[in-house]
């Protein structure tokens, strides 16, 4: 089958990653660092548009789709502290969601909860009751950045298993 392979944007010099596709396939969103400072971007597949979601003077980094591609989470260090934080699509309505830090973040595919790490660890938090706890049986893992939600389990790669990739549990 015939595969595209090309550039989705052109900017000058790096700082552009973590790429996320959205639910529906049609957008991704990214961070770029620009002067010393990271912001969110998205771009829609279909027409190019690139739009700026972001402008703080703190550094917000590592986006991640809301199950319904309703929202983005994001990771922000408004208030001095990393933090997970979500928007609507088009950058409006910035709301703290964690409260005990946080970085990279997944959210549950029934849009009920998200997953995400604050130091070096794994938490859980629920968008219902706003309850927040840790996942206690990766306590010790190196999760940063190698580790996704999908499904009903998370995954993660360390080179403490011999094996190089591990499934953790499934989600109740």
């Amino acid at each position: 089958f015939p595969v595209t392979i090309g550039p989705l944007t052109n900017f000058k010099g790096n700082g552009v990653g973590s790429p996320r596709w959205s639910p529906d396939g049609h957008r991704i969103v990214f961070d770029r660092h620009i002067q010393e400072q990271s912001e969110i971007f998205s771009i829609d597949l279909n027409t190019r548009e690139i739009k700026q979601l972001t402008n703080d003077p703190s550094q917000d980094f590592l986006p991640a789709w809301s199950y319904d591609g309703q929202e983005i989470f994001f990771c922000s260090e408004r208030g001095m502290a990393s933090e997970i934080w979500k928007m609507r699509t088009d950058g409006s309505n910035p709301t703290q969601v964690t409260r005990y830090g946080g970085r990279e973040s997944w959210a549950t595919s029934d849009g009920r909860q998200i997953y995400y790490t604050s130091y070096g660890t794994i938490w859980v938090k629920s968008l219902v009751t706003g309850a927040e706890q840790r996942v206690n049986e990766l306590q010790g893992i190196p999760i940063n950045r190698y580790w996704t939600l999908f499904g009903t389990g998370i995954y993660y790669l360390t080179a403490k298993l011999k094996a190089g990739a591990k499934f953790f549990a499934s989600i109740p």
